[in-house]
C-alpha cells in the first residue's frame, strides 16, 4: 500500500525508482481516510475483499500494477487472483495491535561462530507490528560481539556497528560473532519505549 501520509501527493520517480509503498494494512490514525493499494498481480483480475466484503474486482494492466483507491477501514484485506474466470490464489494482510514485545529470530548460517539476529516488535498476536518505529539497544550481549546492526531504511545516517538503532517497519537486523563457538551465547534488546525480547544462540 502507498504510505497514506503520501495520498493526493503528486509521485514524481525515476525510471529505476519505486512508490513509497509498504506491506502493511495497520495506519493508525488514518481510519475513515482515503488511501491507495497498490496491488502486484500476474493474474487477469483481481477480487480486493476488506472485512469479507467485497469492494472491487479488477483487471490486471500490462504493468502488473492494479491501484485501488478507498477508504482505510482496519481489518482483514484480502486480495484474489483470478484467470480465465477460475480462482487463484489470495493473500492477505490483517491489522495489528499496538507492541507488546520484541521477537528475536536467529537465522540459520554456514559459520558456527556467527549469528545473524532478526529483531522483530510484535503484538500479543506474535503479528510484526510495522509502524513500530522506536529505538532499540543492546541490554545484555554474552559470548559475541557485535559485527553490525542495522535496517533496511533507505534513508538514514545511523551508524550499522554500534549497539542501538531505530526500528524500520517494525524490525531490524542484527550480525554477532560468537567468541567461543563451543558455548551457547545471550543477547537482550530493549526498547526506549519498554518493549524488550531475548533470546540464546
Amino acid at each position: 500500500m502507498l504510505k497514506p501520509q503520501h495520498y493526493g501527493k503528486k509521485e514524481t520517480i525515476s525510471a529505476w525508482g519505486w512508490a513509497d509503498v509498504a506491506e502493511s494494512y495497520s495506519w493508525p490514525g488514518y481510519e475513515g481516510k482515503k488511501l491507495r493499494i497498490d496491488i502486484y498481480s500476474n493474474a487477469e483480475e483481481v477480487e480486493i475483499t476488506v472485512n469479507g466484503k467485497i469492494i472491487s474486482r479488477m483487471p490486471v494492466p500490462e504493468s502488473g500494477i492494479v491501484q485501488l483507491h478507498t477508504i482505510y477501514e482496519p481489518g482483514t484485506l484480502t486480495v484474489t487472483d483470478y484467470t480465465n474466470g477460475q480462482k487463484g490464489s489470495s493473500s492477505s494482510l490483517k491489522t495489528t495491535d499496538s507492541a507488546a514485545s520484541l521477537r528475536l529470530t536467529a537465522e540459520q548460517t554456514d559459520a558456527d561462530d556467527a549469528a545473524i539476529i532478526t529483531v522483530e516488535a510484535v503484538d500479543r498476536q506474535g503479528n510484526r507490528v510495522p509502524y513500530e518505529c522506536s529505538r532499540a539497544s543492546i541490554s545484555l550481549l554474552e559470548n559475541a560481539k557485535l559485527v553490525g546492526f542495522g535496517t533496511g531504511d533507505p534513508v538514514t545516517e545511523e551508524d550499522f556497528t554500534t549497539d542501538t538503532y531505530i526500528l524500520y517497519e517494525g524490525r531490524a537486523l542484527m550480525v554477532l560473532q560468537k567468541i567461543d563457538s563451543n558455548k551457547i551465547g545471550q543477547l537482550i534488546v530493549s526498547t526506549e519505549n519498554g518493549l524488550t525480547g531475548k533470546i540464546t544462540f
